[in-house]
């Protein structure tokens, strides 16, 4: 149940959702238990994205994760 709406990683789909569509991530989040990864490596990836391929300094994702968490 972590990969469900409300679970634990909800707060990194904002994050995420800026190099990959949230849309999908919404969708693989209601789906099927066997979505649950496919929901986690494209979080991971959209993280890994905006850290590596965009440059995106470590402590901004920290503080948008801290917005996120509170909007939460």
């Amino acid at each position: 149940h972590w990969a469900r709406p409300g679970g634990a990683f909800d707060p990194l789909i904002p994050i995420a959702a800026k190099a990959v569509e949230e849309d999908w991530l919404r969708d693989l989040q209601t789906g099927e238990s066997q979505h649950a990864m496919s929901f986690w490596s494209l979080l991971n990836y959209g993280v890994w994205k905006r850290l590596m391929i965009d440059q995106v300094p470590v402590e901004d994702l920290q503080a948008e994760l801290r917005e996120s968490e509170a909007r939460s």
